[in-house]
C-alpha cells in the first residue's frame, strides 16, 4: 500500500511560502544548527537536508535509518557541502503543522523532491504493561508540577526553556515515538498499553550502559515504569525516496 506525502491530512494541497530563500552553508561563520518553523516563517541554518527532510516529514525510527540509506553520495549528512541555510517567509500566520507542510512544498520546488510511504508487514515493537502492572501516575486536571523527565546518556531531551504546563506528562503513544530511536535493531515501537491520558514519567536509561550509569532501555521501562517491549509482526509504513536533487539558489531575504 502506497500513499502520495505531498498533501496536508485536511485532504487540501499544502501552501507554499511567498518568498523563499536558499543558499550553502556559509563555511565562515560559526552558527550554532537551527530549525523552525512558526507562523509562517522557516529558517534553517547550517542543517544538512537530511535534517530538514526528517523534520518536514516527521520521520522517527526506522523512517529516518532508511532516509539516511537512500541519500545520495552528495546529500550525506555527514558532508558539509548538503548543509544549507534556508529561509522562507508567509504572508500570513499560518499553525506550526501547515507551516512543516510548506517545508515540504519548498522541498519539492528547490530540490525536486519525491517521495511517498510504503506500508509492509514487518517486526515492530509493542509497548506493554509489564507483569504486576505499570508504575506511573496518571496527570489530573489539579496538577501544575512538571512531571515529566526524559534523560538519554546523561542528557535530558526536554532543555530547561521547555514550559511546565508542557512538561506535565505525556501519552503513551508519544511515549513509543520518544523511545522508538532507542528501541533494539531499529524497529518501530507502537503503544499497546491502552492507557488514555497524560501519564507522570520519569525515565532514564542509555544506549550503551558500558559508557553510562543509566541501565538500557528495556531494564530501564521495566524497573522504572512497569511497562516492556515485546517483539511483534505488525504493519510498518516504510519512507521511500524517489527523487532528489541538488537545490536551485537565491539570495537572502531582504
Amino acid at each position: 500500500m502506497a500513499a502520495l506525502i505531498g498533501v496536508a491530512a485536511d485532504g487540501q494541497a499544502a501552501l507554499s511560502f511567498d518568498v523563499i530563500s536558499v543558499k550553502p552553508r556559509d563555511p565562515k561563520a560559526f552558527v550554532l544548527p537551527t530549525s523552525i518553523c512558526l507562523n509562517g516563517y522557516f529558517r534553517s541554518y547550517n542543517r544538512g537536508i537530511y535534517n530538514v527532510i526528517r523534520q518536514a516529514y516527521d520521520l522517527r525510527s526506522p523512517q529516518s535509518l532508511e532516509l539516511e540509506r537512500q541519500l545520495p553520495d552528495w546529500a550525506d549528512s555527514n558532508k558539509l557541502d548538503a548543509f544549507y541555510d534556508i529561509e522562507a517567509k508567509s504572508q500570513t500566520p499560518v499553525s506550526e503543522a501547515r507551516c512543516w507542510l510548506m517545508v515540504r512544498s519548498l522541498l519539492e520546488e528547490r530540490f525536486k523532491l519525491a517521495a511517498h510511504w510504503e506500508t509492509k508487514e514487518g517486526s515492530i515493537y509493542e509497548l506493554v504493561i509489564a507483569p504486576g502492572g505499570h508504575k506511573m501516575q496518571k496527570v489530573t486536571e489539579a496538577d501544575t508540577e512538571r512531571g515529566l523527565y526524559f534523560t538519554v546518556n546523561g542528557h535530558s531531551r526536554f532543555p530547561p526553556q521547555v514550559p511546565t504546563s508542557a512538561l506535565l506528562g505525556i501519552t503513551m503513544t508519544n511515549l513509543a515515538s520518544q523511545i522508538s530511536s532507542s528501541a533494539p535493531d531499529g524497529l518501530g515501537v507502537i503503544d499497546k498499553t491502552g492507557l488514555e491520558g497524560l501519564y507522570k514519567v520519569n525515565l532514564a536509561y542509555s544506549t550503551n550502559p558500558l559508557e553510562y550509569s543509566d541501565p538500557d532501555l528495556l531494564t530501564a521501562l521495566q524497573k522504572q515504569l512497569g511497562l516492556k517491549l515485546e517483539r511483534r509482526k505488525g504493519p510498518v509504513k516504510h519512507f521511500v525516496l524517489d527523487h532528489i536533487e541538488r537545490p536551485t539558489l537565491n539570495e537572502d531575504i531582504r
